[in-house]
C-alpha cells in the first residue's frame, strides 16, 4: 500500500505542477542602480535543515522591495554578499522567484523601541521617526537636533565687536531663538 505522504504528493504536482514551496537561499551577486532588474540579487539555493549549498543558482531574483509606487519611490536595501534570504515563487511556480525576506537568525537588529520606524546602515547613521512622531537625524558623532541647539545657543550669544560699543542680541531675539530651539527639540530627538 502506498504511504498516503506519497499520495499527497501526487495530488499536489497533479493540482500544482510547477509547485515549489518557499527555499533558503545565499546571496551570490548583488545588483545596484537603476533600472529594471537592478534592484535584485543571484543567489544560490541552500538545502534545507542544512543551509548547505546547492549547485542550484537563480539569476536576478527580485528583491521585494517595501512601500514602493511610481517613479522609483519607495524603500530600498540590497542584501549584500553571503546573506541569508528566503526565495518565495509567484504560484509556487520556480521560474517566478523572488526575495520575500531575510532569514532571521542570520542578522543583527539595530538598536529600536516598539512604535518606531527606524533606518540605519549599521554604522551609527540612523533615520527614524517614533511613535511620539518625534525624527531621528544622527550618525556616529551626532546629531540634527545638536547641531541646531549649538546654533541656536551661538546666534542668541552673538556680540557686535569695534565702534560703536559692542552689544548682545536684543532680548526679543533671544526669546524667538529660544521658541525655536524649544520646537527644535519637540520635533527631533
Amino acid at each position: 500500500m502506498e504511504k498516503t505522504e506519497n499520495i499527497m504528493t501526487r495530488l499536489r504536482d497533479s493540482i500544482f505542477p510547477n509547485y515549489h514551496p518557499s527555499v533558503l537561499a545565499k546571496v551570490i551577486k548583488a545588483y545596484e542602480g537603476p533600472g529594471k532588474t537592478a534592484y535584485s540579487v543571484d543567489v544560490r539555493i541552500l538545502k534545507t535543515g542544512s543551509l548547505e549549498e546547492t549547485e542550484v543558482v537563480l539569476p536576478e531574483v527580485p528583491i521585494n522591495p517595501i512601500w514602493t509606487g511610481q517613479s522609483g519611490k519607495g524603500l530600498f536595501a540590497i542584501p549584500p554578499e553571503t546573506t541569508i534570504v528566503i526565495v518565495g515563487f509567484i504560484e509556487w511556480n520556480m521560474a517566478f522567484p523572488y526575495i520575500a525576506g531575510i532569514w532571521s537568525d542570520k542578522y543583527n537588529a539595530g538598536e529600536f523601541k516598539k512604535g518606531q520606524l527606524m533606518i540605519t546602515d549599521g554604522d551609527g547613521l540612523k533615520l527614524g521617526v517614533d511613535v511620539d512622531a518625534l525624527f531621528l537625524f544622527e550618525t556616529k558623532q551626532q546629531s540634527l537636533k545638536s547641531i541646531l541647539d549649538e546654533l541656536i545657543d551661538e546666534v542668541s550669544a552673538l556680540k557686535t565687536q569695534g565702534p560703536p560699543p559692542s552689544h548682545v542680541v536684543s532680548p526679543v531675539s533671544v526669546q524667538k531663538l529660544q521658541a525655536i530651539k524649544t520646537k527644535i527639540a519637540q520635533l527631533l530627538k
